[in-house]
């Protein structure tokens, strides 16, 4: 069961040495709290831009800290946030945003 064990966690530990920075930061935007919904996420050339829409100011400028301590996320960035469409789940509150940030080799 041990020998298991660590043979298991020589494979996580050699996938995670040399995934790639854009799985990485997918990675990351996959655990953003409930408070965020993105519409869409591509990278480009080592470059990050998602949209999506937040609960509230808080919540976008939260996902901005979180994904600023990423490892492979560099200067994450609200480039624009607006209302939400009117009617959104979220409510009255709830912010349409587009984020974007550089990624680390």
């Amino acid at each position: 069961m041990i020998a298991d064990y660590l043979a298991r966690n020589q494979v996580t530990k050699v996938l995670s040495e040399s995934s790639s920075p854009a799985a990485e930061a997918f990675a990351e935007l996959s655990r953003l709290t409930r408070d965020i919904v993105l519409t869409e996420a591509r990278i480009d050339t080592m470059h990050l831009v998602a949209t999506g829409v937040a609960r509230s100011d808080a919540a976008a400028h939260q996902m901005v800290e979180q994904l600023g301590a990423a490892r492979y996320i560099l200067h994450p960035r609200i480039a624009q946030i607006d209302a939400a469409p009117a009617g959104d789940p979220y409510g009255p509150g709830a912010r349409a945003f587009r984020l974007e940030a550089d990624l680390r080799h």
